[in-house]
């Protein structure tokens, strides 16, 4: 009977302490998860021409990022803004993780023309690290069912472009 409650009252303590998280089925016991705001990253690597993305702590249905080149006004590349029309957006899928090539003519040798057709979602940019203290970024997520029209997170040149 001694082993008896003293199960039940362990049993009970592991109960109490998983109180509003996710006790799911684990093999550790209780699943607290990562707990904590998202944080969201952005980093240019391989001599400014790759831009590494990621967001730590992520929604659950991940994020799309959009980049716009608000500081050189209407003359900017609004191509991979998510809200022009036919902009490409970047899904960071699952993994809420992204890495994106440059494609500009400045890193890649290709022609102003060739550039802006290589930039693939997903993939390429037409931005490089030289460009980046004009660039405007945003992480969109699907809060409150918005078909990713939420805007999670903004930062750069001007965030007031994705209000």
């Amino acid at each position: 009977m001694k082993n008896l409650t003293l199960t039940l009252m362990g049993m009970t303590a592991l109960a109490m302490g998983c109180k509003d998280k996710n006790c799911a089925d684990t093999a550790g016991g209780c699943d607290t998860g990562m707990g904590g705001e998202a944080s969201f990253n952005l980093a240019w690597t391989d001599v400014g021409s790759t831009l590494e993305v990621s967001v730590s702590n992520p929604d659950v249905d991940g994020y799309f990022l959009g980049l716009a080149e608000t500081g050189s006004g209407e003359l900017g590349w609004y191509g991979e803004d998510c809200v022009s029309d036919d902009a490409i957006c970047h899904d960071m899928g699952e993994g809420s993780t992204l890495s994106l090539s440059s494609v500009h003519p400045d890193v890649s040798g290709l022609s102003a023309s060739a550039s802006r057709a290589a930039v693939v979602a997903g993939s390429t940019t037409l931005f490089h690290v030289g460009l980046w203290a004009g660039v405007t970024y945003v992480f969109f997520s699907d809060e409150g069912n918005t078909g990713y029209e939420t805007v999670a997170h903004s930062g750069g040149d001007d965030s007031s472009f994705y209000e």
